[in-house]
């Protein structure tokens, strides 16, 4: 058996729109803290719940589970992305690893609990997902791309880029994330490997929707996941060899 150390951690829940999803997601969370394996694996924990902004029903059904279940919430005043729905949480963390959840249900915390038991072996956990089986042609394009450009810009082979990561929280004090929307995932895998921190990879567990709808699949996510993705090349690739060429 593998040792590994007990670590505290701080669960960040981003949540946009998520009337139909979001009392589940989180009773569900709450029972996971209770499990044996759980409890042998972190010694303190925290839930920290940001609304994004949202314009449904999801506010109220926050502020009733709060009667309920123990959570910090913050809110948004509108919808700035899940980059800056993380960023906001780790402001508000205490504990020295976070890691987030997505808020629809498509995975639970005990099923991250082998990563987090790698935690204090890296900076970085990424798990990855083996079968997307909800995922339309469409989205299989847009995963693969993504997959294909962050080898092709960035020189990296990583599973999955955009499933659940656990960090040690001090890396947002040395990492400065550009991007507050969806590429916030990869850049900070980006910057973090560039930097030469350790990184694991480690398999999670992947559910399809059950309510609501993918959010990151629209057109104009894409682009803006686009825009950042070349912002950040040009910035570590170009920017900084045209520097040296011009002061050489």
């Amino acid at each position: 058996m593998v040792n590994h150390s007990k670590i505290n951690l701080s669960i960040i829940v981003p949540t946009f729109n998520e009337e139909g999803g979001i009392g589940k997601a989180i009773s569900e969370i709450h029972r996971d803290l209770t499990k044996p394996a759980f409890k042998k694996t972190v010694s303190n924990s925290e839930l920290l719940i940001v609304d994004d902004g949202s314009y449904d029903k999801t506010a109220d059904i926050l502020k009733n589970l709060k009667n309920k279940f123990k959570f910090k919430l913050i809110k948004h005043k509108s919808n700035q992305g899940l980059g800056a729905s993380i960023i906001t949480g780790v402001q508000h963390a205490t504990y020295e690893y976070v890691t987030y959840l997505p808020a629809d249900g498509q995975v639970f915390l005990r099923e991250i609990i082998p990563g987090l038991k790698k935690a204090s072996y890296a900076d970085l956990i990424l798990t990855y997902r083996v079968n997307k089986i909800d995922y339309n042609p469409y989205r299989h394009v847009l995963s693969n791309a993504l997959t294909f450009a962050m080898k092709l810009f960035f020189g990296l082979n990583y599973i999955d880029y955009n499933w659940v990561h656990i960090y040690k929280r001090n890396l947002f004090k040395d990492i400065k994330v550009k991007s507050q929307g969806v590429f916030f995932l990869g850049e900070i895998i980006v910057r973090i490997h560039e930097e030469g921190y350790k990184i694991l990879e480690v398999k999670a567990d992947y559910h399809p929707r059950t309510t609501g709808y993918s959010k990151n699949a629209r057109l104009t996510v894409v682009l803006r996941t686009l825009k950042d993705l070349f912002e950040l090349w040009y910035e570590l690739k170009v920017k900084l060899k045209l520097n040296a060429f011009f002061e050489s």
